[in-house]
């Protein structure tokens, strides 16, 4: 029997670690010289998915004082916030108490000014002339007075010291040492309207006299007041006053104060034109004239001047006016 000669068995070589680091570099080489360098990194899968074994106190340190840092500047932000809150609130409420006080404060000054507009606009307002109207008030109001009594003249009127004769009822003078009818025709409402005046004394007619104007054209412009006055406040009373006498004999009679034309004689003539346009317009006439003359001209002992009343004089007047009143 032939014996065949067998291939004895060859057992594969054992690959060592430098080996297989080499096979490995060459097949790094071989297939992907880009292939990443990690693939050499041999990685534990069991530790990896391992979180108890990873230490991560480090990083919960971090998270601790993160979170007390921004605590802090949280705190910090409210209380600044609400700081601002605060003030914002003060600022309002002192805003709130300003406007009120700002509000209330103008509502008197309105109230004020309404009440009394129309004395100031009077006292205030210079008429056509520029001339300086007086305007007095008295001042006694104790009691609750519906009347209101308004004396309206030239210097007669002007020269009147009310106050001297403690008057109880409430009055109103408007009047201007050189005041003529034309003065008041131009301003009826300041003068007279403005005052609601239940009773209404008129002086006028000496300075339209003086100023050479003719007695009819003055009488005209009276009869025109009349008519507006009616028109515009129908419940007032009119009284119309004459012109007062004059005294030349005197002594210290004063020249200058009236032209030489005027003289008792033409004031009578002026004055019975004057009853007669009351009369026809139902209108009282109070005849001053008759209550101050003395042989036909002004008693010496009403007047210092020969022209201007004294306290005396004003008396003989008040009689006449105070007759009128107590009739109201």
């Amino acid at each position: 029997m032939a014996v065949r000669n067998s291939r004895p068995y060859n057992s594969p070589k054992r690959t060592t670690k430098n080996n297989t680091f080499k096979n490995n570099k060459n097949i790094s080489k071989t297939k992907n010289k880009d292939f990443d360098v990690t693939t050499r990194i041999r990685v534990d899968e069991v530790r990896l998915n391992d979180s108890e074994s990873l230490d991560t106190s480090f990083l919960e340190g971090r998270v601790e004082k993160k979170v007390k840092n921004n605590s802090g500047k949280v705190k910090e932000k409210i209380l600044k916030d609400k700081n601002i809150v605060d003030e914002t609130k003060e600022i309002r409420k002192k805003r709130i108490f300003f406007g009120i006080t700002s509000l209330a404060i103008f509502i008197i000054i309105v109230f004020l000014f309404v009440f009394y507009f129309d004395k100031i606009v009077n006292v205030f307002k210079d008429d056509s002339k520029d001339k300086n109207i007086t305007v007095e008030s008295s001042k006694k109001q104790e009691k609750v007075i519906d009347d209101n009594y308004l004396f309206i003249g030239g210097f007669y009127t002007d020269k009147f010291d009310f106050d001297k004769f403690d008057l109880d009822y409430h009055y109103v003078k408007v009047s201007d040492n050189n005041m003529d009818t034309a003065d008041v025709l131009d301003d009826m409402k300041s003068k007279i309207y403005d005052y609601n005046p239940s009773i209404i004394f008129i002086e006028l007619g000496i300075n339209d006299l003086d100023s050479g104007m003719d007695s009819k054209d003055i009488i005209k412009n009276i009869k025109s007041i009349i008519d507006k006055i009616k028109e515009n406040r129908p419940y007032a009373r009119i009284c119309i006053e004459s012109l007062y006498p004059i005294n030349t004999s005197v002594d210290d009679f004063d020249n200058e104060i009236l032209s030489d034309e005027i003289n008792n004689s033409k004031i009578v003539s002026f004055n019975k034109q004057l009853k007669d346009l009351t009369e026809k317009n139902d209108v009282i006439y109070l005849d001053m004239f008759s209550m101050l003359e003395k042989g036909g001209k002004l008693d010496s002992e009403y007047t210092d001047n020969g022209i201007y009343l004294n306290d005396d004089g004003y008396k003989q007047i008040l009689k006449l006016v105070n007759n009128e009143i107590d009739k109201d």
